[in-house]
């Protein structure tokens, strides 16, 4: 993305830096607080009606210069949400992107509330990550995806899958893999509530638009009459662990067991350990924190994550994690497979 005109910015920002950091109103990850992003909408009005974007100022990169800025921010006409794009710096390629679970855009499909952390208007190309919650009695509706898989995982509570008259729960822990072209959804049968990730690849704009919520198409899609579905319901535990360095990884779902558009890792780690791995092949990985605190480094990039966050990778790019809580450290990684 090229840099937007810099008088206009850079004036801006001026601004912005002395309303703002006098009362400290920056967090120390660098994201924006909600004073800050009001005094970005008061001060840059012009810029939003012309598509400009603003620089997220973060004091240590303000020094490394421009040619190695990795975020920007844009707001949306309402001047409500922000979305971190990111950039390609001098003789590399794109650095990790960083993502805490309140950066992420709502979208509204059915009932529930959901979060899109990773999606191809904030960087993922290959992948998207989803994060829901359902009370007891909500559902996400039927629907399905023509190229695109899923993979979406139950890290709290219990949901059943839904096809038609088909209802399979499953539990903390579970994963269902939804092949293209399966109608699926989710319902949530307890009084319970129920927090759900889920991967996709490659992204479907259409879940994001509303183009696949039956309550603006008016269409609730059903499976085949008497077809067998291919749905694949599993535990991340049923996979065996191997111990690399220190951690134990187990491997419950890729090409190698039939399900050819993602790989999908979960990684255990104990308090104080690291974890440095080099990506070999395939395309995108993101790293979701599930329980624990994690310090995830990768490209000169380095950020504090705790659950509901989560980091993109480009394909092959290193990086290191690291357990700095007092908890088991438990992360979820999802490569494209292209």
């Amino acid at each position: 993305m090229p840099d937007p005109a810099p008088n206009n910015i850079e004036r801006t920002w001026r601004r912005v830096r002395q309303e703002a950091l006098p009362q400290r109103t920056f967090t120390a990850t660098g994201t924006l607080t909600a004073a800050v992003e009001a005094a970005v909408r008061q001060v840059n009005t012009q810029l939003l009606s012309s598509n400009q974007v603003v620089r997220n100022f973060w004091p240590d990169r303000d020094r490394r210069g421009a040619a190695e800025r990795s975020s920007l921010y844009t707001m949306n006409n309402c001047g409500q949400a922000h979305t971190r794009h990111r950039t390609q710096p001098q003789g590399g390629s794109a650095m990790a992107q960083f993502i805490h679970l309140e950066d992420g855009a709502v979208f509204h499909m059915g009932q529930g509330y959901s979060r899109r952390l990773i999606s191809p208007d904030s960087g993922g190309r290959n992948i998207t990550l989803n994060y829901s919650v359902f009370q007891g009695g909500q559902e996400f509706p039927q629907h399905f995806h023509e190229v695109s898989a899923d993979i979406f995982i139950v890290l709290d509570g219990s949901v059943s899958v839904r096809q038609g008259e088909r209802y399979t729960p499953i539990v903390k822990g579970d994963f269902a893999y939804i092949p293209p072209g399966e109608v699926h959804g989710t319902v949530n049968h307890t009084d319970d509530e129920a927090t759900l990730i889920s991967f996709q690849s490659p992204p479907d704009p259409e879940l994001y638009s509303g183009d696949r919520d039956p309550a603006k198409t008016g269409v609730v899609p059903q499976p085949a009459a008497g077809g067998e579905s291919t749905v694949r319901i599993e535990s991340m535990w049923d996979a065996e662990a191997a111990a690399v360095q220190g951690a134990q990884v187990r491997v419950p779902a890729g090409p190698a067991r039939g399900m050819a558009e993602m790989t999908l890792t979960c990684l255990e780690l104990a308090p104080g350990g690291r974890l440095e791995r080099e990506e070999q092949g395939g395309g995108e990985t993101v790293i979701f924190i599930w329980e624990g605190t994690a310090q995830i480094t990768s490209g000169g990039e380095s950020g504090r994550l705790a659950h509901g966050g989560a980091v993109l990778l480009e394909t092959d790019e290193a990086y290191a994690v690291e357990n700095v809580g007092t908890d088991e450290l438990t992360l979820i990684r999802c490569r494209a497979s292209a």
